[in-house]
């Protein structure tokens, strides 16, 4: 959701106000101003719109049935925690 004018790369929303609430938002005091910095980048995220998805993206993937620790992550394939069976 950044709109970081100058910054932001070509074709990226620019607009002051919703930046500096964004960069604001790491240096709220408290839950309640915390609060109002959100409702203020909600309102301008739906004056603005940043962005558009465009879909979800995922990463088929195939483990061999011997293989034990496979962690199960959706689209994700982790590496650590497998082991080879011993023969």
């Amino acid at each position: 959701m950044q709109a970081s004018c100058e910054r932001a790369w070509p074709g990226w929303p620019c607009d002051a106000r919703h930046q500096a609430s964004i960069d604001a938002f790491p240096y709220a005091a408290n839950d309640g101003e915390c609060g109002q910095i959100l409702e203020r980048l909600h309102e301008s995220a739906y004056r603005l719109v940043p962005y558009i998805p465009y879909g979800q993206w995922y990463l088929p993937s195939a483990i061999r049935p011997k293989l034990d620790g496979v962690l199960a992550m959706p689209g994700i394939i982790i590496a650590w925690n497998v082991k080879k069976p011993t023969r």
